[in-house]
């Protein structure tokens, strides 16, 4: 799994979108899809995969997009949550040259965002 860099934004402003997934790939695939639809995409989409593989065959989401192992059983959300959050953070600007808006957005996999 490699990880991207978050896309400079320049004097937009758009958020990291945090997920966790076991399982359900559809709803995650329909996230992604859902992402590409903005016309202000976030800075980036962070996976938390709780399970050992990423699912095959990811649609474009039009911003790049970090994957996070976190292992555990039975499901580890919290920890899984909190790796998210500590992705978003480090890829965000210094509180001195924060962006206004800039930030992370959590977002259940089975969440589709509308286009907007």
């Amino acid at each position: 799994m490699s990880a991207e860099k978050p896309a400079d934004r320049g004097a937009e402003s758009a958020p990291s979108v945090l997920t966790l997934v076991r399982g359900r790939a559809d709803r995650l695939r329909n996230l992604m899809r859902g992402l590409a639809r903005q016309t202000l995409p976030p800075c980036e989409l962070i996976i938390a995969w709780m399970q050992p593989e990423p699912a095959p065959d990811l649609p474009d989401p039009g911003c790049p997009v970090r994957h996070l192992h976190v292992p555990g059983e039975p499901m580890p959300l919290a920890a899984a949550r909190n790796r998210a959050a500590e992705a978003a953070r480090a890829s965000q600007p210094p509180p001195s040259r924060a962006r206004t808006g800039a930030g992370s957005i959590r977002s259940p996999s089975f969440c589709v965002p509308c286009a907007r």
